[in-house]
């Protein structure tokens, strides 16, 4: 296994794991994006 790390400051909080073509997104941005979406 290989991991590769890298540090996003525009992610803000959380992580994004990539395995292959999965993506689980778990960031404190994309949480923030979603309820703002929803207050839409």
């Amino acid at each position: 296994m290989v991991i590769h790390e890298e540090i996003d400051d525009s992610i803000v909080g959380g992580v994004l794991v990539k395995i292959g073509n999965d993506i689980t997104d778990g960031t404190l941005k994309s949480k923030l994006r979603y309820v703002t979406n929803d207050m839409e």
